[in-house]
């Protein structure tokens, strides 16, 4: 298992709550988890929502993994990665 920093924990979780218990490895891409456009826009506003930032639908995207979410949520919050 891919140790993470709590924001990657708390972004797992989110991805979970969108795409469904079966993501567990954040190393694997939004797409290939089973994302969609409509999952893609949800995922967004719940990151938003849960870390007070504005993450965008592109964002998703362009880091399209739990791990490069959560780094990029701390860099955004000036919080450091563990």
């Amino acid at each position: 298992a891919i140790p993470l920093s709590q924001t990657g924990q708390a972004v797992l979780a989110v991805w979970q709550k969108v795409l469904g218990e079966h993501v567990v490895n954040p190393a694997i891409g939004f797409l290939p988890s089973g994302g969609d456009s409509l999952a893609a826009v949800r995922l967004a506003n719940l990151l938003s929502e849960t870390f007070s930032i504005d993450f965008a639908v592109i964002d998703v995207f362009d880091f399209s993994t739990v791990l490069s979410q959560a780094v990029e949520i701390d860099r955004r919050r000036g919080g450091s990665v563990k």
